[in-house]
């Protein structure tokens, strides 16, 4: 299962980057894929770590999904890596934890950096799984999702990586409470 990491307000000098619901809607399982998995997560750093682990981050303005908290890097300390090096073209970089754990990632490209971020997804989980406007990648541990969508600020291209382990908990939880809910 995908969850929601919305994009919100992707910073506070972003355009207004709306999204409703990322790429994320819940999906079902796909054929496994070991890239995904073995990154669990993205170069450098896999699901689970704790937030320490991120020197630098700061939180970001908007709404995460409940009981999330989503960060990016500041525009003068960008993160290491890939992205870190590829700020102009991919501007915006979101990573979420929940109780102080990293669940998700979420890279928003622009103009040519939509070709930059394609060529660096397709590098990362491979071909993948066709979908309507998107390309998924399946595993145990993980998940991500490839996007094109239509944004305020004009078309993006959206790479969301998700903790299917996170996700499974999350449901698992909100499950619990509505049943506990209903029991009253």
């Amino acid at each position: 299962m995908l969850i929601g990491v919305s994009l919100g307000s992707c910073s506070q000098s972003s355009p207004n980057a709306e999204t409703g619901s990322s790429a994320t809607a819940v999906v079902d399982r796909l054929t496994p894929s070991t890239k995904v998995d073995s990154l669990n997560g993205i170069p450098g750093h896999r699901f689970g770590e704790p937030f320490s682990a991120f020197p630098g981050l700061v939180l970001t303005p908007g709404q995460g999904t409940p009981g999330t908290r989503r960060y990016t890097y500041p525009a003068d300390k960008p993160e290491a890596g890939w992205f870190g090096k590829h700020k102009k073209e991919v501007e915006y970089v979101f990573y979420t934890f929940r109780d102080g754990k990293f669940i998700a990632f979420q890279a928003v490209a622009f103009g040519a950096g939509r070709q930059a971020l394609q060529k660096e997804t397709e590098y990362l989980f491979g071909k993948g799984e066709r979908r309507g406007l998107g390309t998924y990648w399946a595993g145990e541990k993980a998940q991500a999702f490839y996007s094109l969508r239509n944004l305020p600020a004009g078309p993006a291209e959206l790479l969301d990586v998700v903790s299917v382990e996170d996700a499974d908990a999350q449901a698992a939880s909100d499950a619990d409470k509505l049943k506990a809910e209903n029991a009253q």
